[in-house]
């Protein structure tokens, strides 16, 4: 868990979430294009799933990664914080801030699970989703052994072209496994996730879903957003130093 304090902030909070960068269905041109027309950002928050696939190694950056990243770098150089929330599409990130320092990744933080932010008056929560529904046993046993630090030595093993290509395979099967659980949301787990992190935040915010959805404490003003991913709608969200939220999309 991770946690930072704005009191003041100078600029907006925006968000976004699930781009799933490529070629095609989300070209990564577009995604620059957006961070690039980012003049007032005092903090960008990426919700994971940046990439359709990423290994985070630098020896396996392709040209598609290599632009990306230089455009979050142009954006660390005019903001005061660009954080990255891990999804289930990234690799071999850096597990605390020692290893970011040493890497090439243009991000003030990289963080892996739950994070929160003071910002002005208001207390956010921030996790990118895929953990919520605590039914997908199958995919909780993949995520815990692909994201082991053994899993992560011996990937680290295989040369670039290799990596790359294994990356590919896993792609393709990440996107026909577990249909049943990829249908609906799961709301039942989505409710309950809601009413047990709430407590210590105003609202909190999930991506992962593609969909968007809330859910509000009974008698509060507390809730629980899925932002829609950026892949389908191209939408961010914009919060101004008072707490405000306006929900965009980029043309």
């Amino acid at each position: 868990m991770f946690e930072i304090s704005i009191p003041d902030p100078v600029g907006n909070l925006y968000l976004v979430t699930d781009s799933h960068l490529d070629y095609d269905a989300a070209p990564y041109v577009e995604f620059i294009d957006f961070l690039d027309s980012l003049n007032d950002v005092h903090t960008l928050i990426c919700l994971g799933d940046l990439f359709k696939l990423w290994l985070a190694d630098q020896r396996y950056w392709t040209k598609l990664h290599k632009e990306v990243l230089k455009s979050f770098r142009r954006l660390c150089d005019r903001s005061n914080n660009v954080i990255l929330v891990a999804g289930n599409r990234e690799f071999l990130l850096p597990r605390n801030q020692e290893q970011l320092k040493k890497s090439e990744l243009p991000f003030s933080q990289v963080v892996l699970g739950r994070f929160f932010l003071t910002w002005g008056s208001k207390r956010f929560g921030f996790e990118h989703g895929d953990q919520v529904n605590r039914d997908d046993k199958n995919y909780l046993r993949w995520y815990a052994l692909s994201h082991s630090q053994a899993f992560e030595i011996l990937f680290r093993c295989f040369p670039s072209v290799l990596a790359n290509k294994i990356a590919e395979n896993l792609e393709a099967r990440m996107a026909q496994s577990n249909q049943a659980f990829k249908i609906q949301l799961p709301i039942k787990h989505l409710e309950e996730f809601a009413e047990a992190s709430l407590e210590e935040v105003d609202d909190f915010f999930l991506g992962h879903f593609h969909e968007r959805f809330e859910y509000s404490l009974k008698n509060s003003s507390k809730s629980l957003h899925i932002i829609p991913d950026w892949l389908s709608t191209r939408e961010y969200w914009r919060i101004d130093p008072q707490g405000r939220r306006t929900e965009l999309k980029f043309s």
